[in-house]
């Protein structure tokens, strides 16, 4: 490790600081000058000029194959300028610039006086010839004209083969879902926590979930554009997921800015609760109360062509009401009922401010700041319909982000990036202040349901706040230096990206320690706390170091990139002490390092300039990464996590003869410190309470050393054609080949501890296995050992200690992009399927085809191997300027799979006793998925949002867009989550929707950009 260190510290002095360079995913113009007979030109004098760049101007000088390359360009529009003595200087003009792109141009020069100057027109390239990577620009006449939520998920998946995960809540109508934390974006089969989002190309993610995404919502005011790279990355990109980078909006020589502002409310929402989801057993679904959006971005020169400013400020709330869910009549009462005049609702509230700055320090020399101050807070955090307003917590967002970025050309070929970054995405999770907890309700009560009074009951819990786990503070900071050499014919980059950070999480409770269970409003369960307090996890460094090229040999652009990962992750020293319920609890746990990763992912890209003439490319690409992550191991087995932090245990009301007042008095008339049964409790349901418990271990062999990670390789190849000068199409095929899986081995069991038997599915012909006959397992009630089958204890070790495990997925993106004089329609398909199998693994471990618990959903031993069914994905953006009355018309279009089908049927101890010749383990009974997974799936979603614009023209650069949006325009009523269990008559709720996108909401818009 001290050599591994000594090298880093060498290239770090390299690079001379730690920091990120904000050309990563910026743009490349590059070509060839040429005489009139074809011949090369070496030593002509390339200038690029735009208003994007500060210092107005950068130069190259062809190399002796007559090949120039002048990289990190930002957005924006450009000329270039030929001079060569002797020759008449050549100009392009008008050539738009995207972020992680190469625009050919190439000059044919004329023999001539230098003062003499020709003008070349011609369209920009829509093909990059030069570059295997896939990339989808979110330019900022899209993020202007396109009718969406405006926030970066949703801008990014637009784009054709991203998929935006997270479930029913992602799925957006006109802003009305807001900003969901559990948005994440993927490509091609790959995994959503590979996703990096970045921001002037330094990684921006948190401490959460796998660290590659930022929990801050973004003013669409700050976008010039979001480059969404999804395949072909090279050895810089931190992983080989979907990389979101946001190119922030610059100041410029002049003052302009733009205000924007847009709302809805519930009374311009259509009803989409139709005959058909009625039939499905909804009598009402989610629907808008309110939502509405205020922004403003200013910016211009500080000091001309020295120093320039971009400010943004917001404030945006949605709201929207919970289908079946009211405000209690009254909080205080045992007995729950609804006021029904006071429909629950979901708010969620934002203020941001930003600020860039860039600065010219010399004309070579380039500076960029960046702040973002924000606090976006929802008041009743994860509220569902089976959780009383009162009962929910508010969440705070307190974030902060600060970026310096630095870049300095040395000369025309070499090229210096730097730049660190900070951020501060604390939360906390805590009784709404300024009201009392629980609206003054004694006690937090989990009603199970059931019928009371003859009327029936829906589970649901109320009553005060009561346990919380939240992150404060939670910090994280990056960074990033690149040096490239770049000559006509190479671009040789080497460079290191850094990311570092941790998390502080409070385990509280806020119901006085303590919950009841009640059905029909009986007391029967009781459960006390002890919380965990605070503990704390660190990713000590996620240090990637990388090597990349990019070698032009006539027609073919050859991209060899190399990239070595380093990531330690520990968990500092920690102590538990006493609680209420757990007075003598004094733990203390030493602080230890857990993870020490050592990775190297080749990366390979190849580009072919099929004609010569910049307008089709052949590409193939190669890459691998691993499973990226940032503290989710070292977090997995922390101390605090084996606490035993609550137990329950029953309560029998009926346990004390009738006349004694405690019967039925809703008390827990018991010692509860007591594990024992006494009074009318039961003994503690969880032993050891106070104290540790068993969690899942890690084999040392997945915590240490080189190649442990999962991994997955992605293959690509397809073509890409300029069909007209306004007009490209292409077609790519991608393969991605995942490997080093992990399992969890229960090693108080064996194989031979489990017992194959079958269960008879249902007859019902919605069952594709309809009276087929499947196999599961069940474990013995006692074990070889001579241990119950309870015995637990978890390893997670490699898949491949027990056989093959495979996972491939297959798949195909055609797109096209048309940008006509006053039409723009970007679009495509992707067909797409996974392959896995574990079947080897099963029968040496039967356990890893039941899913944890609480589901604890059994696979039969028949769906080892899967393969998915083949589910287009189609997406079109478009607009249209009318040729009168300056109006526009856009639209945006989707059409997704619906929700994969599964059916668990729960089968009980008795109906298995004959195919098992026994009843089951523990009397328990056992629910197996009867469907083949993601073979079939629900109804298609179809969503159509629509915007009508009428544009004011004030003057030059002054303008008005008056906006009317129609979201859902169809009044979709497509299924997005379902009730999956089947049990009872003809499955009872089988299928029944738990979640619907909402109706059609019409929704008034206006932007001002002056």
């Amino acid at each position: 490790m001290r050599q591994v260190r000594g090298a880093l510290f060498l290239i770090f002095l390299l690079l001379t600081v730690s920091a990120l360079g904000h050309a990563q995913g910026l743009g490349t113009i590059s070509g060839v000058a040429k005489d009139a007979s074809g011949a090369v030109l070496p030593g002509v004098t390339v200038e690029v000029a735009s208003p994007a760049l500060i210092e107005k101007s950068r130069m190259a000088v062809t190399n002796e194959s007559g090949q120039y390359t002048i990289v990190s360009l930002p957005p924006g529009v450009y000329s270039v300028t030929f001079t060569l003595p002797g020759f008449s200087t050549t100009r392009r003009e008008g050539i738009e610039m995207l972020a992680n792109f190469t625009a050919q141009v190439n000059a044919d020069m004329k023999v001539g006086g230098v003062t003499e100057t020709v003008e070349v027109t011609a369209e920009t390239p829509l093909v990059d010839v030069q570059s295997a990577a896939v990339a989808r620009a979110v330019t900022k006449d899209i993020i202007k004209d396109i009718p969406t939520g405006g926030t970066m998920y949703q801008l990014a998946a637009m784009m054709v083969g991203v998929t935006i995960g997270g479930g029913a809540a992602v799925v957006d109508v006109g802003g009305a879902s807001g900003s969901p934390v559990q948005s994440q974006l993927s490509a091609h089969g790959g995994a959503a926590g590979d996703e990096v989002q970045m921001i002037d190309g330094l990684k921006v993610g948190n401490m959460m979930s796998n660290s590659g995404r930022t929990n801050q919502t973004l003013s669409p005011l700050l976008f010039e554009e979001i480059d969404v790279q999804i395949s072909g990355h090279a050895g810089d990109a931190p992983s080989i997921g979907v990389q979101s980078n946001l190119i922030p909006r610059t100041g410029g020589n002049s003052f302009h800015g733009t205000f924007l502002v847009n709302g809805s409310s519930g009374r311009l929402q259509s009803d989409n609760l139709t005959s058909k989801l009625k039939a499905l057993g909804l009598t009402d679904t989610t629907r808008l109360k309110n939502v509405y959006d205020v922004n403003g971005g200013f910016g211009g020169p500080i000091a001309k062509d020295r120093l320039w400013f971009f400010s943004t400020g917001r404030y945006q709330t949605n709201t929207s009401y919970i289908a079946g869910l009211y405000f209690p009549s009254d909080p205080k009462s045992w007995i729950r009922t609804d006021d029904k005049s006071r429909q629950a609702f979901d708010d969620q509230f934002l203020w941001d401010f930003t600020t860039r700055l860039t600065a010219a320090i010399t004309p070579k020399m380039r500076l960029n700041g960046f702040i973002q101050i924000q606090h976006k807070w929802w008041p009743h955090w994860t509220i569902t319909a089976a959780t009383s307003p009162e009962s929910v917590g508010r969440v705070d967002w307190p974030g902060r982000l600060y970026q310096v970025s630095w870049t300095w050309t040395a000369t025309d070929r070499l090229l210096f990036e730097a730049g660190t970054n900070y951020g501060d995405s604390s939360d906390t999770i805590l009784p709404r202040p300024g009201e009392i907890n629980g609206l003054g309700a004694p006690i937090r009560i989990v009603e199970q349901g059931g019928t009371f009074n003859g009327v029936a009951i829906a589970p649901i819990t109320y009553g005060p706040f009561g346990a919380s786990l939240y992150e404060t503070p939670m910090h994280q900071y990056g960074s990033r230096a690149a040096m490239s050499y770049v000559t006509g014919s190479h671009n040789f980059k080497v460079g290191m990206d850094l990311q570092r950070g941790f998390r502080s999480r409070i385990g509280a409770n806020f119901s006085n320690d303590i919950q009841y269970r009640t059905q029909n409003f009986v007391l029967n369960q009781v459960t006390v706390y002890a919380p965990a307090g605070t503990y704390r996890t660190d990713l000590n460094y996620n240090l990637g170091v990388f090597l990349q090229d990019r070698w032009r040999i006539g027609r073919l652009a050859v991209s060899p990139g190399v990239r070595l990962e380093f990531q330690k992750e520990s968990n500092s020293a920690y102590g538990a002490g006493p609680t209420k319920y757990a007075p003598a609890r004094s733990l203390s746990f030493p602080g230890a390092d857990v993870v020490r990763w050592k990775e190297v992912n080749p990366r390979f890209g190849v580009s072919y300039d099929l004609f010569g003439n910049g307008k089709t490319a052949i590409k193939a690409s190669a890459a691998r990464g691993v499973a990226q992550e940032g503290i989710n191991t070292a977090d997995s087995i922390h101390p605090a996590v084996a606490l035993a932090t609550n137990t329950a245990r029953t309560v029998n009301e009926l346990t004390y003869p009738a006349g004694d007042p405690r019967r039925l008095n809703n008390v827990p008339d018991c010692d509860l410190f007591n594990p024992l049964a006494n009074g009318e409790c039961g003994p503690w349901l969880t032993s050891g309470f106070g104290g540790t418990i068993p969690i899942t271990l890690q084999d040392p062999r997945t915590l240490s050393g080189w190649g442990v990670r999962p991994w997955n390789w992605e293959f690509s190849t397809g073509f890409q054609h300029e069909l007209t000068p306004r007009i490209s199409a292409g077609m790519t095929y991608y393969r991605r080949i995942n490997g080093g899986f992990l399992v969890t081995d229960n090693i108080a069991n064996t194989a031979d501890d489990f017992k194959q038997f079958t269960v008879t599915v249902p007859t019902d012909s919605r069952l594709p296995a309809s009276g087929q006959k499947l196999t599961v397992f069940d474990i013995n009630p006692t074990l070889a050992s001579g241990q119950p089958f309870s015995a637990t204890t978890n390893v997670t070790k490699f898949a491949s200690d027990y056989g093959h495990q495979y996972r491939h997925w297959n798949g195909v993106d055609v797109s096209s992009n048309f940008r006509l004089q006053r039409i723009t329609v970007q679009g495509g398909v992707t067909f797409g399927k996974t392959m896995s199998d574990n079947c080897e693994v099963a029968r040496r471990l039967p356990e890893v085809l039941t899913s944890a618990a609480p589901a604890l959903l059994s696979t039969p031993l028949e769906f080892c191997h899967n393969e998915t069914g083949w589910q287009p994905q189609f997406k079109m953006i478009g607009s249209y300027d009318l040729p009168w009355q300056d109006l526009r018309f856009s639209s945006n279009f989707q059409s997704l799979p619906g929700p994969a089908l599964q059916a668990g049927v729960i089968y009980s101890s008795a109906d298995v006793t004959s195919s098992l010749g026994r009843g089951t383990s523990g009397g328990a009974s056992k629910t197996v998925n009867v469907f083949d997974a993601n073979t079939l799936f629900g109804d298609r979603l179809y969503q159509l949002d629509l915007r009508f614009s009428k544009i004011f023209r004030l003057n030059e650069g002054n303008t008005i867009d008056a906006n009317f949006d129609i979201y859902n325009s169809l009044n979709s009523d497509a299924v997005l989550s379902e009730t999956t269990t089947y049990a009872g008559v003809n499955g009872g709720a089988w299928r029944r929707p738990t979640g619907v996108i909402q109706g059609r909401i019409f929704k008034f818009g206006l932007r001002w950009d002056f």
